[in-house]
């Protein structure tokens, strides 16, 4: 299930969930935290947004930074923070779901994994926003607890997961 990044990190220190993944941006103690992969973040706005159309090369920075935006809730490396703080950012979201439901809006622009919003891209609903230079590449990780004890589940569970990055 999708859950904010602290509430799984809460959920591995407590003995509610063995495992999770989360994006690198600290450490918590008691935790172990394993890269797995990283992923980009692009800057997207929707059909009905009044940049939609407007080609990449007549959008400055000003403009851009004046939009209406949505900030995660979740904690970030600070040179991605930096990517938010330029930002207008009069809405936010605990999960990458609620961000994308609120850009689908037209109202709003804000960041999004390309890999999540390639299915809106190619509908023709998203589209990126100057994708040389408004970006970000965030490191996940498997985040588990330290001194935890032996589980064979979950054991072969992080070697597959391993294996395949």
């Amino acid at each position: 299930r999708m859950t904010p990044p602290s509430e799984v990190e809460q959920g591995i220190l407590d003995g509610r969930l063995h495992v999770g993944v989360v994006p690198q941006a600290t450490t918590l103690s008691g935790l172990e935290y394993q890269p797995l992969y990283d992923e980009r973040s692009l800057l997207y706005c929707a059909v009905g947004h009044p940049l939609f159309y407007v080609d990449d090369n007549q959008l400055s920075d000003e403009r851009l930074n004046a939009q209406d935006a949505i900030a995660p809730t979740f904690r970030l490396p600070p040179e991605i923070q930096a990517q938010y703080q330029v930002l207008k950012s009069t809405a936010s979201a605990s999960d990458r779901e609620g961000m994308a439901f609120l850009i689908l809006t037209g109202r709003y622009i804000g960041y999004l994994p390309d890999h999540y919003a390639s299915f809106w891209v190619q509908q023709g609903r998203l589209r990126a926003l100057k994708p040389k230079s408004r970006f970000y590449d965030l490191n996940l990780s498997t985040v588990t607890r330290k001194g935890r004890r032996p589980h064979l589940v979950l054991e072969s569970f992080l070697e597959a997961l391993a294996a395949t990055s």
